[in-house]
């Protein structure tokens, strides 16, 4: 069960997300709650169709709960929330989780918009296996 939910999750937000709903739900705007409405109807019955539970209930959970995570970017403001934390951490231990985060939010030099989440997830990887995040041919960091 957790399984296809974790599936349904991923198509649901990565997969079956293009690049405008991503960037345009979380505006205050016409298009902005348009683009967070479409795009959790999709969420949503993506996650119905990996757990094969069309039931009421659960379409109104799921929706009423990623919502809001969507639109008003309570994700992101955790994960700055988080990143926060290990920064004031002095012991050291968690230097490469921060860089992670770091790698994850990193604001692109051409525009200010945050990375596509292909590419934040391909550095992620990178970092995890390389202990090296490259960017363009050049590496970025060392960790």
């Amino acid at each position: 069960m957790m399984f296809e939910m974790l599936l349904g999750h991923l198509a649901g937000d990565y997969l079956f997300q293009n690049e405008f709903l991503a960037m345009n739900k979380s505006k205050n705007t016409g298009v902005g709650w348009l683009s967070a409405l479409v795009h959790c109807i999709i969420y949503t019955l993506t996650i119905c169709l990996f757990m094969q539970n069309f039931d009421w209930i659960w379409i109104v959970v799921v929706f009423l709960t990623h919502f809001p995570i969507d639109k008003f970017s309570l994700a992101e403001k955790y994960m700055h929330y988080v990143k926060g934390k290990i920064i004031h951490d002095q012991s050291g231990s968690n230097l490469q989780m921060r860089n992670i985060f770091e790698a994850a939010f990193y604001k692109g030099i051409s525009n200010d918009q945050e990375l596509p989440i292909e590419r934040a997830i391909h550095q992620l990887c990178g970092t995890i296996q390389n202990n090296l995040v490259v960017e363009d041919g050049k590496n970025r960091y060392e960790l």
